[in-house]
């Protein structure tokens, strides 16, 4: 009788449930130890902005601290805090008592809620600055937590020629720490003028245009590329270009965790600023988290783009200046469109559109856009039909690829087919010339916009201490 051959237990078996789970925990200790690390915070960005001295302190009145500090500090308080907080702002102007009365006025204004006085009140304030030459603003507004006033710095006030006509366009850099957000690069107001939101542009540039230079594959890159040889310093574009894959997936996973917030319910949130996220840390911990999850807060790709992308980002202390002369170049397309609109405001009114297709040649495809799509499409064919066109179609793509329905997306669904260009395909060689012929047939003008002086060659990333 042959005699089978008993299976040894292994080793596992052998030592019995417990030491299972200890070799389990070895091999789960094992992947930690081999796991990348990053540090617990990414060292700071090497970039500093301070407010100009001349522009800091005017006619002994320390502006900076007034609108970077203490007008948000009052916005911020309640009760007893809120009143010490007024006192400390009229404080600050009492050597100037007309101003300190236009700001009692607007304090007054928002603090009871009534947003048509606290504009005007804001309005008021703006020209009672000018007036003294301090570059620096206000504007308001009611949130459903009450009312709030913004701050800015001016930092440029450039003369935008459209024709044989001059509009000057302000560039507000936000000045204050509150939480909001404009939904707009620029404005134009039929009391405050034109203005470009540098902060907004800010995001624009380096979350649209910066990833943009680096990538081949996209139809608008080549001309972007070459319009970005004879806007930006050689060493910036160089800098620029290197840096545009790395600054390109950054963006992309950050867009990709929001996704998975509105749509699977992930609740991770976070704040990428221009040189990326500062507690990068935790982010590993959170990847190894929802391994398994379906719906994870943020994957491990995406951990190493925005980590280690931070890391890069940050080892080089000339990226910041490089990226002043990006939002530069970025903000003039947005000065062209907001001094239309403050044209079109002096001609027909805020309120209403540009006349279009009057005359011989009456088009009926004016009658396919309201008075705010109108209003957009004159502004936009205006920044089209510029030395900026190429800026001006990077622009409007990122607003219709963002799934907008407003009135600024009909009126690009207009004008892009009419000049023969899109958002998928290669940038006309005739594009801004296209733009003239189409204001000249739409509104009647052939006035290529263009700078009637100089116009700053950086712009802040943000304002720093």
């Amino acid at each position: 009788m042959l005699e089978s051959v008993a299976q040894q237990p292994g080793p596992m078996a052998r030592f019995g449930p417990l030491a299972a789970i200890a070799g389990i925990a070895l091999v789960a200790l094992l992947v930690w130890a081999l796991w990348p690390r990053l540090p617990d915070l990414a060292p700071p960005a090497a970039y500093t902005r301070s407010v100009p001295r001349a522009d800091a302190q005017v006619d002994g009145v320390d502006l900076e601290a007034l609108h970077r500090v203490e007008i948000g500090g009052w916005v911020l308080a309640a009760g007893a805090e809120r009143s010490a907080a007024r006192r400390t702002v009229l404080g600050r102007l009492h050597a100037h008592p007309a101003l300190a009365q236009v700001t009692e006025q607007l304090m007054d204004a928002v603090d009871a809620r009534d947003a048509a006085a606290a504009r005007d009140a804001a309005e008021v304030y703006n020209s009672a600055l000018r007036a003294r030459g301090m570059p620096w603003a206000v504007k308001t507004g009611v949130a459903t937590n009450g009312a709030y006033v913004k701050t800015y710095w001016l930092a440029g006030r450039p003369q935008i020629r459209l024709g044989d006509r001059v509009a000057p366009v302000s560039l507000m850099a936000r000045a204050d720490t509150l939480n909001v957000v404009e939904g707009w690069l620029g404005v134009a107001e039929e009391l405050g003028g034109a203005s470009v939101v540098v902060d907004r542009v800010q995001q624009f540039a380096t979350e649209i245009v910066w990833p943009l230079l680096g990538d081949e594959t996209h139809p608008h890159h080549p001309a972007l590329r070459a319009v970005a040889a004879e806007r930006l310093p050689p060493d910036a574009l160089e800098r620029l270009t290197h840096t545009a894959a790395t600054r390109g997936a950054m963006v992309a996973a950050r867009d990709a965790i929001y996704e998975r917030r509105r749509t699977c319910g992930s609740t991770l949130g976070l704040r990428l600023s221009w040189s990326g996220l500062d507690e990068v840390g935790t982010l590993p911990l959170l990847a190894r988290q929802d391994a398994d999850s379906p719906c994870p807060g943020i994957t491990a790709a995406e951990v190493d783009a925005i980590g280690w992308g931070t890391l890069t980002l940050r080892e080089d202390p000339a990226l910041g200046s490089a990226l002043e002369a990006l939002v530069a170049w970025a903000a003039r397309h947005v000065a062209y469109h907001e001094a239309r609109h403050a044209l079109d405001h002096d001609d027909w009114g805020a309120s209403m559109a540009p006349r279009c297709g009057s005359g011989s040649e009456a088009r009926t495809d004016c009658d396919r856009l309201d008075d705010r799509a109108l209003s957009e499409l004159s502004a936009y064919a205006t920044a089209f039909a510029s030395d900026e066109a190429v800026m001006a179609l990077v622009q409007a793509c990122s607003v219709l690829d963002a799934g907008s329905r407003g009135s600024g997306a009909r009126a690009l669904k207009v004008l892009l087919p009419a000049l023969g260009a899109s958002c998928d395909g290669p940038v006309p060689d005739d594009l801004a010339e296209g733009a003239l012929a189409f204001e000249a047939e739409w509104f009647e003008r052939r006035a290529p916009a263009a700078l009637a002086g100089d116009f700053p060659e950086a712009l802040p990333l943000e304002l720093t201490d």
